[in-house]
């Protein structure tokens, strides 16, 4: 009876050891998820300061120049910003083909780690 006891003492002990060493995971695994979306807010942030400021400097290079060439900044503005979007856009697609597919590419590891790194 004392045996049974002292074993269910000791698993008991040892589920709550699994569970909260789970649990110190699981926090640990929020606190560092929460600090890379704070940094990457950070940087979203002073990425569009700094492209506002270039932006604004710029439409009033051409505004100085005079009212013509106003719609040369916003053309030059619409081809810029429709460059970055088709090269986001192509660049996820390429990174998820190669997430999504590597399994089943047979390529050796030094050469994903030369394409993703």
């Amino acid at each position: 009876m004392k045996e049974e006891s002292k074993e269910n003492d000791n698993i008991s002990i040892q589920k709550e050891k699994d569970t909260s060493k789970k649990d110190i995971q699981d926090l640990n695994k929020k606190k560092k998820n929460r600090t890379r979306m704070i940094l990457v807010l950070l940087f979203l942030l002073l990425f569009a300061g700094i492209s506002y400021i270039e932006l604004r400097g710029s439409y009033l290079e051409y505004l100085e120049l005079g009212q013509n060439y106003t719609n040369i900044f916003y053309t030059n503005l619409t081809y810029r910003y429709g460059i970055m979007a088709v090269n986001f856009v192509i660049l996820y697609f390429a990174q998820l083909y190669v997430l999504l597919f590597y399994p089943f590419l047979h390529l050796p590891k030094k050469t994903l780690t030369m394409l993703s790194g």
